[in-house]
């Protein structure tokens, strides 16, 4: 039983360490967005193999970013 606890809480701990990648990956694909291309989708693979996608919305843009199984999202609204 101690060893499946153990192979729980490492998994859980390589998870955070996805999403925490996914995360910075979503948040770099709404900074490339806003300063290069602002209203042209944008993706692209970074220097840690996580990956953005970025599409425009109606009211702003959409970022998801993917660290190997683990996805993020940030979604930015812009003012009238």
């Amino acid at each position: 039983i101690a060893g499946l606890l153990m192979i729980y809480q490492i998994r859980q701990s390589t998870n955070v360490k996805h999403s925490t990648m996914a995360i910075y990956a979503a948040d770099a694909g709404l900074e490339s967005y806003l300063y290069y291309s602002y209203g042209i989708p944008v993706s692209s693979t970074l220097s840690n193999d996580a990956t953005y996608e970025v599409t425009p919305t109606a009211s702003g843009a959409k970022s998801v970013g993917q660290y190997q199984n683990s996805l993020r999202a940030f979604e930015i609204s812009f003012g009238p």
